[in-house]
């Protein structure tokens, strides 16, 4: 449903964007940015014991959480999110929807 959701929103408004990253990029923490307001960094710990550990900062100092935007957005324009990647990342959910459906 998740997918559905991301899928219905990127066909409907053109100022959202979905990147996926490449799974080698991938490290164990997150940077979400929401509207220019707040930002959160979600780091999880390594794998020391059956239970993972999850630290989670909230960022609301208006300097810093436009840093983080920045940064999300030169990752954004590296991977590409507009144009012909718009229109692969949107057959990219629509795969990984049908997939899931089998």
């Amino acid at each position: 449903m998740h997918l559905r959701h991301i899928l219905h929103i990127l066909e409907t408004c053109e100022n959202y964007h979905f990147i996926p990253i490449d799974k080698s990029e991938l490290k164990n923490d997150t940077l979400m940015v929401r509207d220019g307001q707040k930002a959160m960094f979600v780091q999880l710990s390594p794998k020391l014991s059956p239970q993972t550990q999850v630290s989670v900062f909230e960022i609301s100092q208006p300097e810093i959480v436009q840093l983080c935007q920045e940064y999300l957005f030169r990752i954004a324009d590296r991977v590409g999110y507009t144009g012909r990647k718009r229109a692969k990342i949107i057959a990219l959910i629509q795969e990984r929807i049908r997939e899931l459906q089998e």
